[in-house]
């Protein structure tokens, strides 16, 4: 074989070996990620029985006045929650998706109703039903597989029912909440810290282009509240004390604690003026 042949064979072959051994080597890299993947499975007791989540605070009994049967509060948080997986989980099947819980409906299961974290009893035939969302907390957390962006957003409906029946209502509901919200892959990463943030509800029900006559008002405070949920797919565990000792790849854990809780409600009922003739 002539010289020059014999050494481009060579030099081929050694590429060959080079872009074997190439691939060899990322697919055990690659095994060794996804095994490390895989292997988020539950901790210890010792280490999942001991959550970095801290109350932020005590829920206290506070002063209210007497409610009103003529006016019912329900207060949730909306949730909606963007996943994004890095390139190795995608490679064992993972991928992004939005999970959105923003509108409470009583014949939902809980997992596909939002957080609600106080209701009063509801009105039969309410006159007036408003509606009103307060500021959005947002928050996001990053571990080794995902990165998770939240936004949780405070949200109230007001029911009245009055005698003579109201046509509309105006009013405002303050509180200041405090929350932690925790996943878990591999270890506790935490996506959401509020302490004693003012949340402020407005709600204006009333037609701006007619003529109103206050009929009552009615102020009220909501008693403190405390929401402690563990999940695990389609489980859950309330309140804190029950919480599982081991925790489990894909768990979340949420609480949400307010006091000072006021409602502001005054109703309305629209002034029907005569028709007169003209002459």
């Amino acid at each position: 074989m002539p010289f020059a042949e014999a050494a481009a064979m060579r030099h081929d072959m050694k590429i060959l070996i080079i872009g074997v051994s190439a691939m060899l080597v990322a697919g055990m890299l690659a095994m060794t990620q996804c095994q490390h993947i895989a292997e988020y499975q539950p901790t210890t007791p010792e280490t999942a029985a001991s959550p970095a989540i801290e109350r932020p605070l005590e829920p206290q009994a506070l002063p209210t006045t007497a409610a009103s049967s003529s006016c019912s509060v329900m207060v949730y948080i909306k949730v909606v929650i963007d996943k994004e997986y890095n390139l190795l989980a995608r490679v064992v099947g993972k991928r992004d998706y939005t999970w959105k819980r923003v509108k409470y409906d009583a014949d939902n299961d809980w997992w596909d109703n939002p957080l609600v974290i106080h209701v009063d009893p509801p009105l039969l035939n309410a006159d007036v039903a408003g509606h009103a969302d307060a500021q959005i907390i947002t928050g996001q957390g990053a571990s080794a597989n995902i990165t998770v962006k939240v936004k949780l957003i405070p949200h109230a409906d007001v029911s009245i029912k009055t005698l003579p029946p109201s046509d509309g209502i105006r009013g405002t509901i303050t509180t200041t909440i405090s929350t932690v919200a925790e996943y878990f892959d591999g270890r506790w990463t935490q996506m959401v810290l509020e302490n004693d943030r003012p949340v402020t509800f407005t709600f204006d029900t009333c037609d701006p282009h007619r003529r109103l006559e206050e009929i009552s008002r009615e102020t009220r405070t909501i008693p403190t509240f405390a929401f402690e949920r563990y999940t695990r797919d389609e489980l859950k565990w309330e309140p804190r004390s029950a919480w599982p000792k081991v925790a489990v790849s894909g768990d979340w854990r949420v609480v949400i604690y307010g006091k000072n809780a006021i409602v502001h409600v005054t109703s309305y009922r629209y002034v029907h003026q005569a028709v007169t003739d003209t002459p």
